[in-house]
């Protein structure tokens, strides 16, 4: 039986890379901020192709926040 490797490895995986630091996503992170902010717009769609990092882009901005406005 083979043990699974790569991007859908589970969330020990996951885990694991977000210990390392983001690399050149600072833009990314920027954007997400105004669009926060409501400079921009009232939401945010994060897309792309499997593995890019969308969801580590994600983690890494709420684990940002620390003013959050409360609704």
């Amino acid at each position: 039986m083979s043990t699974p490797s790569g991007p859908s490895a589970g969330p020990a995986r996951s885990a694991l890379r977000d210990d390392w630091p983001l690399v050149e996503r600072e833009a990314e992170l920027e954007r997400l901020s105004r669009l926060l902010d409501g400079q921009e717009s009232s939401g945010a769609l994060i897309v792309g192709e499997s593995g890019v990092g969308k969801s580590r882009l994600a983690r890494e901005f709420v684990s940002d926040l620390t003013d959050l406005p409360v609704v």
